[in-house]
């Protein structure tokens, strides 16, 4: 996997190549230049997890509450 040396200016990976960042706002470059791609260590990029099964639900919170529009309300304890 090639990246470069240059600073991020954009932020969504289509095209680009992951570049320099300091902040995570940017991370890519559109920067082509072949004297600025540089191949990334293989060891950068891997297999983790040794194909074990895993959850891959969203983070939710079920809430259940009832509001009175008509009638009477319950008197507080």
């Amino acid at each position: 996997m090639k990246a470069t040396n240059d600073a991020a200016n954009q932020n969504k990976p289509t095209a680009f190549y992951p570049a320099k960042t300091k902040a995570l706002a940017k991370e890519y470059s559109t920067s082509t230049a072949s004297g600025d791609l540089v191949t990334m260590k293989n060891d950068m990029l891997g297999a983790a997890g040794g194909s074990q099964a895993h959850n891959n639900l969203m983070p939710s919170l079920a809430l259940k509450c009832f509001i009175a529009i008509q009638g009477l309300y319950p008197s507080r304890p």
